[in-house]
Formats: C-alpha cells, sequence, structure tokens
C-alpha cells in the first residue's frame, strides 16, 4: 500500500531558508524508502491562499502520516501555524463526508533558539490537544534545545560529537518512530533533548551571530539619537 506523509512548514519565513526547512529536508532524505510520497507545505504562505486549502486539507486527510515542523513562539507557535490549525478545525467541522481515508497520524517537531529543549513541552501539548479535537492519533513529539544552531551544523559538524550526541540520539528515535509509525516511546510521547554546549558560549555565539546579520556595531549601544544637538 502507498504511504503517504506531509510535512507542514511552521515558519514564519515561507520564502527564506528556515531551521524548519533545513530539517525537513534532513528526515525526508532518510525516510524515502519508507514513503512513496512526501509533501512539504508551508503554513503562513498556504493561509493566506484560501482557494488553495480547501484541495489542501483534503490531501492531508488522504494520508497517512503528518509532521508539523515549527519553531517556537513565546511556549507556543508562530500565529502563521496556529490560523493554519484552526482553519483545518473548521474544515474538518464543516466538511463531514470528505472523510479520513486512513487513520491520520500526527507527530511535532519543535525548535526553540535557546539552548533549553524542555521549553517546547507546552507547544507539544498544543499540537496533542488539536489532534484529539480533530480525532486524528497523536504519536507525539521532538522538542530540542538550539534548533536554529542545529540545522546550521548539520552537514559540518559529525552526530557522533559530544555536543551533538544528545539531539542525534533524540532524532534516531523520532526517526525510528516515523518508520515505523508508531508513538514515541515516553510516558507522554516527548522528547526534549538539547545540545551538550557551555550555556555562556551559547549565549556568546548567539550574540556574535546576532550582531554579524543586523549590522549592529559596538558604538551603537552609546548612540543618543534624540539628544537635540
Amino acid at each position: 500500500m502507498s504511504q503517504k506523509l506531509v510535512w507542514i512548514n511552521g515558519s514564519p519565513k515561507p520564502d527564506h531558508p528556515s531551521a524548519s526547512h533545513q530539517m525537513i529536508e534532513y528526515l525526508s532524505n532518510l525516510l524515502t524508502s519508507h514513503y512513496d510520497s512526501m509533501l512539504e507545505v508551508n503554513a503562513l504562505k498556504l493561509s493566506l491562499q484560501p482557494t488553495k486549502l480547501t484541495e489542501h486539507f483534503k490531501e492531508v486527510l488522504s494520508a497517512h502520516v503528518m509532521v508539523i515542523v515549527t519553531p517556537l513562539y513565546a511556549d507556543s507557535m508562530p500565529s502563521g501555524l496556529l490560523d493554519y490549525l484552526y482553519q483545518f478545525e473548521n474544515f474538518v467541522k464543516t466538511h463531514s463526508e470528505d472523510n479520513l481515508k486512513y487513520p491520520l497520524k500526527v507527530y511535532g517537531y519543535i525548535n526553540c533558539g535557546f539552548i533549553g529543549g524542555y521549553q517546547n513541552h507546552i507547544a507539544l501539548e498544543i499540537l496533542e490537544h488539536f489532534a484529539h479535537r480533530m480525532n486524528f492519533t497523536w504519536c507525539g513529539g521532538l522538542g530540542v534545545g538550539s534548533g536554529a544552531m542545529l540545522a546550521g551544523t548539520l552537514y559540518s559538524v559529525p552526530k557522533d560529537a559530544k555536543m551533538q550526541r544528545p539531539i542525534y540520539e533524540g532524532l534516531d528515535v523520532f526517526i525510528k518512530a516515523l518508520k515505523s509509525q508508531k508513538a514515541i516511546p515516553t510516558c507522554n510521547k516527548q522528547l526534549l533533548v538539547t545540545q551538550d554546549f557551555s550555556p555562556s558560549l551559547f549565549n556568546f555565539a548567539l550574540n556574535i551571530n546576532w550582531m554579524a546579520q543586523s549590522g549592529w556595531k559596538f558604538k551603537k549601544i552609546y548612540a543618543k539619537p534624540y539628544l537635540k544637538q
């Protein structure tokens, strides 16, 4: 039987490379032998095109697996993804004739920019509640701390390096669950992981990266733009 997986990319940057898209590409490459069809859509981009939503929702309901990959935003998810989930629920409520072809299994992958993977647990619970309201099968999820850093080191730092090992151990469990279409094997179906990296060094690297991206200069600390000359 043909197996179909749909990736829902929750990044609020639909037209730019994102950590969510990088992880979807990485995971897709490891699942090609287990799924005959894999489709990635960006929730924000799709929710802004309501004429395409109906066909999309029907396509998701015909799939076997749905994986929501998103950054963490204030213990929740970007508003574009939340709106997508809300519209999906309304569609199912008002289109009872569009029954599930298969018992849709839902997984979540949440990455936060901070180093504490534990911060993702509330967002995963939100996805769990969504799955239950939709009568889908919640199979659990992976919450990754320092997710953007992971995306940036996927192909440059070996997976058996000390700093990467905890995350790749979590990814191995997540990938195994996706291959077997079974739940994450923990009591609450959550796995929360973080890179083995010094928090102080992580914050230093984060600041350097932010300054490089924003064109920030040290002298700007002392700028007084509103001071009358």
